[in-house]
């Protein structure tokens, strides 16, 4: 009587175990539905109190990417990925956090290199005037004018 009830237990636990993955894994599919994540996206404000939000959206769009169900949706999950980033490091720019934001703008270059969108091109203007002003802000800091 006594092992009964011991598997018993281990069998409830083991079904209580089993739903809550499959609860989680229900969970994170439906994060993964580019229509939410863009509705999400377009609720943001360009204010610093949803920086968490937007790292949080980029997060959830990159995972969704690396797993997605067609190639269609990758593409799409990483053009979203893209597009939240970008605008993610605006804000950053606003806020002059600009190593920051420097630091999302690369992110999109570097992230995945066969993969370029219209944001990937807006982040390689950005980066270049980025860089120029860090240069110059770095030269006139070394002779003496910053």
């Amino acid at each position: 009587m006594f092992q009964w009830k011991f598997y018993e237990k281990v069998l409830l636990l083991l079904i209580l175990v089993f739903n809550i993955e499959k609860s989680f894994v229900n969970a994170t599919s439906s994060l993964c539905d580019v229509n939410k994540l863009r509705n999400l996206e377009a609720e943001l404000s360009f204010d610093s109190s949803d920086i968490q939000n937007y790292q949080y959206l980029i997060k959830t769009a990159v995972e969704c990417s690396e797993q997605p169900a067609n190639k269609k949706d990758k593409i799409s999950f990483l053009q979203l990925r893209n597009q939240i980033t970008y605008k993610l490091g605006l804000l950053q720019l606003s806020l002059n956090q600009n190593l920051k934001a420097l630091e999302l703008f690369e992110s999109i270059t570097i992230h995945d290199k066969n993969f370029k969108d219209s944001y990937t091109d807006l982040t390689n203007k950005r980066l270049d005037e980025l860089y120029i002003c860090l240069l110059y802000t770095s030269d006139a800091a070394d002779e003496g004018l910053g």
